[in-house]
């Protein structure tokens, strides 16, 4: 093991060193960090699934024939004339983040992080792709 330690020091250099003792003597709450954030992500990621669904929910009885017809283009335009249920995809989940699947920083889950996660070209994607 102080092999392997040894070789890492003489990798990474000097300052590289100090961050690696730096990294050894507070690894307990360095990780316990990561943890945190990775969970508040995966809660994010749900809560965006969780308004996706409710939004889906809303508008697919309104669009069905654009929809059953795969009309791109008139619903992308349908979409951003009408008034879209904003309160339904905020009231889906009381978890007060949301990130794009696959996204790593998370935002307030606020009507106008919705309306930029859920512009009418994303909305009309979701809705063609079920």
């Amino acid at each position: 093991m102080n092999f392997l330690v040894e070789f890492l020091r003489g990798m990474l250099g000097g300052l590289g060193s100090r961050a690696l003792d730096f990294y050894i003597q507070y690894s307990f709450p360095i990780n316990g960090l990561v943890l945190v954030y990775a969970i508040l992500v995966i809660g994010a990621r749900r809560s965006y699934a969780a308004s996706r669904a409710a939004l889906l929910k809303a508008l697919i009885p309104r669009y069905a024939a654009y929809i059953k017809e795969k009309k791109r283009e008139q619903l992308r335009r349908a979409l951003g004339r009408i008034d879209i249920p904003w309160q339904t995809a905020l009231e889906a989940t009381r978890f007060p983040l949301i990130t794009a699947p696959g996204g790593l920083w998370v935002y307030p889950r606020t009507m106008k992080t919705l309306q930029r996660l859920f512009n009418p070209d994303r909305l009309t994607d979701e809705l063609l792709k079920g």
